[in-house]
This record gives C-alpha cells, structure tokens and sequence, in this order.
C-alpha cells in the first residue's frame, strides 16, 4: 500500500482542496521544498506561485497562491493562502492582456499611480504565469 498524507488548502474565501495525497511541491519562502508523508514538521511562508499537489489517485492539481503559509506535519500539510485560483481558472491571454497594460501605465511618465502597486500587480501576474507554463511543462 502507497503512503499518502492528509493536506487541506484553505484560502481567505473557502477550502479549496482537502484530501489524501502522495506529495506536494509548494514555493515557500526559501525555495521550492517537496513533502511526502513522513516530513519533517515544518512552518513556512509561502511566496506568490504554483502549489503542485499530487493526489494518492495520481492525478495532479495545480492551484496559484498569492502567498500564506504551510504547516506540514508528519502526517498531515495545513495551507492558508491568502488567495488559492485552480490552475483551471487561470487564462494566460487574460493575464499576459492585464501584465502589458500594467507595464504600460508604468511607462506613462504623465499617468498619477501608486508605483509601488503597480509593481506588485506585475509580481502577481508573473508568479500566475509561472504557474501556468509550469502546467505546460507537466502536459508535455
């Protein structure tokens, strides 16, 4: 029989996965880290990016998060984002549309913005890119 590990991912607004796993790959705040039953306990923040949750079925699932933190224990993984989209919410031609008009209000030397938001929606966009060209790699 194939160890698995209960994980629950919780955003702001609702549950969105809870289940029994085989593994996760999460993007924590000192880099990529992987968890498999057994782990080590563990507290980390999350930074903006692609959870990868493999489930004890096989499958994959693929969520955004826009940061938080993972409590990983040896027989359970507890995340709490701050925001969780599915990867199948997510449209690359949306986000690239809303990525090279914030890059463009950037430019506009006579546009009145907050800099420094602007920016942060550009962090933002670029880690939901990363999430879905990392579901490319995972198709291919």
């Amino acid at each position: 029989m194939e160890k698995t590990i209960f994980c629950d991912v919780t955003s702001a607004e609702e549950q969105k996965f809870s289940g029994k796993v085989r593994m996760v790959i999460a993007s924590a705040t000192k880099g990529e880290i992987g968890i498999y039953p057994g782990h080590t306990p563990l507290l980390s923040t999350l930074k903006p990016g692609p959870i990868h949750i493999i489930c004890s079925d096989n499958t994959e699932q693929i969520y955004y998060l826009s940061g938080g933190f993972i409590e990983v224990q040896p027989s359970s993984i507890y995340v709490l984002a701050d925001s969780a989209i599915s990867s199948t919410e997510l449209n690359e031609s949306e986000v690239l549309k809303a990525q090279k008009a914030a890059e463009k209000l950037l430019q506009n030397k006579e546009a009145k913005v907050e800099y420094s938001k602007v920016i942060a929606e550009l962090s933002e966009l670029s880690s939901k890119l990363k999430t879905l060209r990392s579901i490319g790699k995972y198709l291919k």
